[in-house]
């Protein structure tokens, strides 16, 4: 088992300095970088939205039966912060949750010093999980993510690292109370001016 959970450890290690020093910078693209040289990641939990997780993700899923083969086994993982943001939330972690995995520990957002060439810079979490729903949880802030963190005791922490109930934002098309629908939200669109109007357009001031 610990030779096993080694090897996985030093793959991802090593894929994460790939990466770094390909100029490619943060680990959350790698996934981008292995689709676009014909290599994919089959999760257990694919959707039509597997496609927004980051690579690491992989990692989680793969723990999840390691972890059921003895529920006393506990696994942590330096990973991106987006995974515990946004969209890749409620894809990730509600299959996380619904496994029985609890999350144990956790360092909020830090940002990972490496070797690489302009040392680039990945803002990184630590999540430690598990099966048991451990007492005496601990989350670690950072008031400067170049700095040391802050040990803060929790009763629970949930997917966005948080002393909070497991609330998950999940994405959906429709209104949630009774109001119009947005067609198009904020997206900035392109706007053609005609060659009159064009250069008083292209100054605020005029």
């Amino acid at each position: 088992m610990h030779s096993i959970l080694r090897r996985l450890l030093g793959y991802a290690k090593h894929k994460a300095r790939t990466v770094a020093s390909s100029g490619l910078g943060r680990v959350a693209w790698l996934r981008t970088y292995l689709r676009a040289g014909g290599t994919s990641v089959q999760l257990p939990c694919a959707t039509s939205d597997a496609g927004l997780l980051d690579f690491v993700a992989a990692w989680y899923v793969k723990a999840v039966p390691y972890l059921k083969a003895n529920p006393a086994c506990r696994a942590a993982f330096v990973s991106t912060n987006s995974i515990t943001q946004g969209e890749q939330v409620g894809v990730l972690w509600s299959w996380m949750l619904a496994q029985g995995v609890h999350i144990q520990f956790a360092h909020r957002t830090f940002q990972w010093s490496n070797d690489a060439k302009g040392v680039a810079a990945v803002h990184c979490v630590i999540v430690g999980f598990g099966l048991e729903d451990l007492p005496g949880k601990t989350i670690y802030q950072y008031d400067d993510i170049k700095g040391e963190p802050l040990a803060v005791s929790a009763s629970h922490i949930n997917p966005y690292l948080l002393d909070a109930p497991d609330i998950i934002a999940t994405a959906r098309m429709t209104p949630v109370s009774q109001v119009p629908a947005i067609a198009n939200g904020s997206a900035r669109q392109s706007v053609w001016h005609p060659p009159r109007c064009r250069r008083a357009a292209a100054s605020p001031w005029r």
